[in-house]
């Protein structure tokens, strides 16, 4: 980080005098209370930010004019803004004004936290603004400060509480002060390969701090983030574990990346240095294999063999020579294997470590790898789809895939891979070549079958023991010749005695029975000669041959033991031994230092455990050895045991029992429900009333359900609304085959009915989703719950499959509310030709379907006429048509005159006499009489013939009534429909930046005010003068008016799958998700809205929160 990073502080504590206007309108004339707690949170943050190695400038007690200037200096020089006092905001006026109260009392648009976040936005220089404000969340929450695909955001917020809420007592700052003091003394273990710590990670962590300090359920809030987007890496947060050796590995795909991770690149450089010293014959054999790019050797590799035996240092070393970024990541590897051992390089070879990867993850990291994802659409990856790309090119790609046994769906892989391995080309050329790393189990069956009929098969555990025991000494021999007891002169005798007494201990003179999945596991000599090397290093070394004759006897023939031993000569060793079996628990591709130290805490049952993050690295330090580790997408390290069979041992599996453990609760092997009971309990938070994830640490959102289904509590999760909101969306999907009882099959039933839709969006969005579906399957209770603490409700929802094309046969098209008599319906259009009337409060079917149309029904509107209620309908076919909406019957003749389609229809009443208005792709708006069936003038040239019209609305004036029409000539046209004479036009979209899409009328604060929307947003104009009221970006298909009380509502379908309610005088905003876009939209008389997209109809009512 330059010399020239700096953050601003500033802290306001005292306050003299009562506030006066300022430069806005005042909500509140109270005077503000001295804020105490300031004079001590400010220097606690200075003093972390200078830790960071930030030059740090604070401010106390400034009054308004001081307050802006050093703001306004700072902003796009500093990189970081800290700012703690009181908090105003005037929802009023701005939905995201926070204004800052300087010591003077006078706050306004200057002091404006969210005008300074937006004023960061013009500058190149990312700023990360740091509010202790009551309301503060309203910042973190402005849209155009969030981070979306085309739009990356200069401006970054973490806020002290949310936009609604007040901030306490300093809780923020205290926990601000603390984590930063946690980034610069360990970068929250961030992997060494990442320059700075994850925004996301910080946010976070401080969130969760905050919540356990806070005793009013203060809730953090961030910028938003695109959850389609990567990350990006942010310039705030310096990882103090920094280097730039490990940030040269960030260039090998994720997928590869494991066959480098026992402990981190380095160690594995130096294991597979040593350990294939053993392996010379089947390194003779596989490196030819592997460079025979015609196929003709056999397609199949398969390499099988007891945990320990070097099957995975094998295939690394193999991976590591042959793969492009591997070889270039670790060159010493390459370099260290002799002649006839080393392939050369393939550009068209994936290497994949199946070690916590599910199929489908594993196939993905081949068809990335070997760039295929363009071609398969970037849809879900699979045998098939992964056979049909790679036969699209000319040569035969190789496959490396190891630890197929440590995969979680390993059955599945083992039969996707069994798919690649026998298919072939019409000219009878293989697809690709495979080389397999596993346990020798019995399911694996079909592959070594397959292998062994071309000679491929690879049993490690059968290897020549003599050739074994000789390699295993020259092995051990070379690890002792670096520690520093044993490369002391004179100590070559005692090295090469001990070395050659542990290998005759360690390589049995039996043959060697591979086992069942299932029983006790074999011990492979060179992985327990590797650890038991380590022993030695830290024991008594011997002094003549005899003693070291004498200790090689001793070695322990499984690694567990040596484990103990270990154990038992190190001060820490019960610690140790917690953190181990901490991350023995571990599930994916690992456990983060949060979870794991409390865990390893709790299991050690001392309450008094140094939590100390220094205490922490030394004690991680002490059981490195036994651990590999990896990043998760926001770059802090996860850490499982580097050997599934120590795994097995530290927390073992009861494989032969039906439930999935059963194991005695003690430190030593504590039960599958413990462990997830502590999680629970210090991860999540209860309320009283329902458990919250939203702080939940990534590991737990991610990987809570695998150890709920170890414990046989799948379900408890499964039936947890919340959980469902805030886990993530893919291991969700994996973890639902664990569900049992009814309720949990129901919820997983929901969830996977729309899966995707309900995986692309963020959790806010889920939960809305989630109340849709839970609508539509007439489960209240669970309405209830999705739908808590939200501004709109599903009354009920009918929803029909997802159609992958534009407007299949069924999609709603047009809809409109109107009435049978008292009760309320709702009248649907569709691409088949048919309506269908609804039940506004129950969603039940009323009557018959509405039949005549002979192409898709684009328009629909209700009315009463002459005291019945009818429903009129425009069609693709041309036709006007008129329907009784109680008996479901036709009104009257089709009434035709449009040329093309009907795109638009309306009610009017003109002198006293109803009339239909409709508008077409003709670009002509009409006048119809409804008990005639004729037209009552000549159309009128509302838009050029060339153009369609989109949209119809009709407003009562003084004048009469004024028919409003937008075209796709990207104009809005207004004319009287007493005198048919076109108006002024208050509007005119430019063609080459907007399409209008829609249009509608709204009283204002007692002014009538266009209001039109397309694909550049929404905007409301005096419709007398066409001035701008109000404005914002988010696009609309359709719009609708709806009343709150005594103030008028705008809602919008968006394309975005959402529906968008905006009041244009407050400027505020609100979304809901939904499944389709929204391409109808209407209010309905008593309050509730209605959507129609795809074959989906929802009607939300307005929710009650809490």
């Amino acid at each position: 980080m330059s010399a020239r990073e700096w953050a601003l502080l500033v802290g306001v504590g005292r306050f003299h005098g009562p506030p006066d206007d300022g430069d806005e309108a005042e909500m509140d004339d109270s005077s503000f209370a001295d804020l105490e707690f300031v004079d001590d949170v400010v220097p606690r943050v200075r003093s972390a930010l200078e830790a960071m190695a930030f030059e740090a400038d604070s401010v106390m007690d400034p009054d308004a004019a001081e307050l802006r200037g050093r703001v306004q200096d700072a902003l796009g020089d500093a990189r970081i803004v800290y700012v703690v006092s009181h908090g105003v905001d005037s929802p009023e006026t701005n939905p995201y004004r926070v204004a800052v109260v300087p010591s003077c009392g006078k706050h306004g648009a200057t002091t404006n936290a969210g005008n300074w976040v937006e004023g960061a936005l013009d500058h190149d220089r990312p700023t990360l603004f740091l509010f202790d404000l009551c309301r503060s969340g309203r910042a973190a929450t402005l849209p155009a400060a969030t981070h979306r695909p085309g739009a990356g955001s200069k401006a970054w917020v973490i806020a002290a509480s949310a936009p609604q809420q007040d901030a306490f007592a300093g809780d923020f700052s205290y926990a601000l002060a603390e984590v930063l003091q946690e980034v610069a003394e360990t970068g929250l273990d961030t992997d060494p390969a990442r320059r700075f710590v994850a925004f996301s990670a910080v946010a976070r962590r401080i969130a969760n701090r905050v919540r356990q300090r806070s005793k009013f359920g203060q809730l953090v809030h961030a910028t938003a983030m695109d959850m389609t987007l990567d990350e990006p890496e942010l310039p705030f947060f310096p990882n103090v574990r920094f280097d730039e050796g490990a940030a040269s590995l960030r260039t090998v795909d994720a997928g590869a990346r494991g066959f480098l991770e026992r402990r981190d690149a380095r160690h594995f450089t130096d294991k597979a240095g040593d350990h294939f010293t053993g392996r010379k014959s089947q390194l003779r054999l596989l490196a030819p294999w592997l460079d025979d790019r015609s196929g003709g050797s056999g397609n199949l590799r398969v390499v099988t063999g007891s945990p320990g035996v070097g099957k995975s240092a094998l295939l690394g070393a193999l991976a590591c020579a042959a793969h492009a970024e591997l070889s270039n990541a670790v060159p010493e590897v390459v370099r260290r294997l002799e002649d006839g051992c080393r392939p050369e390089v393939n550009p068209r070879l994936a290497a994949v470590h199946a070690r916590g990867r599910p199929a489908g993850e594993v196939l993905t990291a081949i068809a990335r790898q070997l760039d295929l994802l363009d071609i398969l659409g970037r849809r879900h990856v699979d045998s098939g789809t992964l056979i049909k790309a790679l036969s699209a090119g000319d040569d035969t790609c190789v496959l490396i895939v190891d630890a197929l046994d440590e995969s979680p769906r390993w059955k599945e892989l083992r039969d996707e891979l069994a798919t690649l391995a026998g298919a072939f080309r019409a000219d009878g050329r293989p697809v690709c070549r495979l080389l397999i790393g596993m346990r020798p189990w019995g399911d694996f069956t079909v592959l070594k079958d397959l292998a062994a009929a071309q000679g491929g098969l690879i049993d490690l555990d059968s290897a020549d023991p003599a050739e074994v025991r000789s390699d295993l000494a020259e092995h051990i021999g070379s690890r002792l010749r670096v520690e520093e007891p044993y490369a002391k002169p004179g100590t070559a005798s005692i090295r090469r005695t001990l070395a050659r007494a542990v290998a005759e201990t360690l390589v049995p003179r039996r043959p060697v029975v591979p086992p069942a999945r299932g029983d006790r596991p074999e011990w492979g000599a060179f992985l327990v000669a590797d650890v038991f090397t380590r022993y030695l290093a830290s024991a008594p070394a011997p002094t003549t041959p005899e003693e070291a004759e004498q200790l090689g006897g001793t070695a322990p023939v499984d690694l567990p033991a040596v484990l103990e031993m270990e154990l038992a000569i190190h001060d820490r060793g019960p610690r140790m031994r917690s953190l181990l079996v901490a991350f023995a628990h571990a599930q994916g591709e690992g456990m983060p230092l949060e979870v794991a130290v409390p865990l390893a805490d709790h299991l050690a049952r001392d309450p008094d455990t140094d939590r100390d993050p220094k205490a922490v690295r030394a004690l991680l330090d002490d059981v490195f050895f036994y651990l590999r580790s990896a990043p998760d997408r926001e770059g802090i390290l996860r850490y499982r045991l580097f050997h599934q069979g120590l795994i097995d041992y530290l927390a073992p599996r009861d494989t032969k029992s039906a439930a999935p453990a059963a194991l005695v609760d003690t430190p030593r092997n504590p039960d599958f429900g413990t462990v997830l009971d502590h999680l629970l309990a210090t991860h999540t938070f209860h309320d009283g009333k329902r458990r919250l994830w939203e702080i939940s640490p990534r590991y737990i959102l991610r990987h809570v359900l695998d150890h709920a289904a170890a414990a046989d509590r799948a379900d408890e999760l499964l039936v947890d609304p919340e959980f469902l909101v805030h886990a993530d969306p893919a291991v969700l999907k994996e973890g639902f085959r664990h569900a049992r009882g009814p309720e949990a099959r129901l919820a997983v039933r929901l969830y996977s009915s729309r899966y995707e839709s309900l995986a692309r969006v963020e959790p806010i969005g889920r939960r809305q989703l989630l109340a849709v579906l839970a609508a539509a399957n007439a489960s209240r209770e669970l309405v209830d719950a999705f739908a808590h603490g939200q501004s709109w409700r599903p009354r009920w929802a009918v929803l029909g499959p997802m159609e992958p094309t534009a407007a299949p046969p069924g999609w709603v098209l047009a809809l409109d509310c109107g009435w049978i008599r008292e009760d309320g319906i709702i009248v649907a259009g569709d691409a088949t030709g048919d309506v269908l009337v609804r039940d506004l409060e129950t969603g039940k079917q009323r009557g018959q379907r509405l039949q005549g149309h002979t192409g898709s029904v684009l328009a629909v509107a209700c009315a009463r006429l002459a005291g019945r209620d009818v429903v009129i309908t425009g069609g693709a076919d041309g036709t006007v048509r008129l329907w009784d909406a109680d008996s479901g019957t036709a009104a009257g003749a089709p009434m035709t005159g449009h040329v093309g389609a009907v795109t638009a229809v309306a009610h009017a009443r003109v002198d006293e006499r109803d009339v239909i208005v409709t508008g077409g792709a003709d670009g002509t708006v009409r006048l119809w009489d409804p008990v005639a069936g004729e037209q009552l003038s000549h159309p009128v040239m509302s838009h050029d013939e060339q153009s369609r019209v989109r949209s119809l609305s009709v407003a009562e004036t003084e004048t009469g009534p004024l028919v409003l029409s937008a075209g796709s000539d990207d104009t809005v046209r207004t004319w009287n429909a007493r005198t048919g004479m076109l108006t002024d036009t208050p509007v005119d979209s430019d063609p080459d930046t907007d399409t209008t899409r829609a249009v509608t009328i709204a009283m204002l604060d007692g002014h009538a005010t266009l209001v039109t929307g397309g694909d550049r947003g929404l905007r409301a104009s005096d419709l007398t003068n066409g001035r701008e009221v109000a404005a914002i970006d988010d696009a609309a298909l359709d719009l609708a008016v709806l009343r709150i009380g005594e103030r008028a509502v705008i809602a919008a379908g968006g394309l975005d799958h959402r529906l968008l309610v905006w009041d244009p005088l407050e400027n505020g905003v609100d979304h809901y998700a939904v499944f389709h876009p929204a391409y109808a939209v209407r209010a309905a008389s008593d309050g509730s809205l209605v959507i129609g997209g795809g074959h989906d109809v929802v009607v939300l009512e307005p929710n009650e929160r809490p």
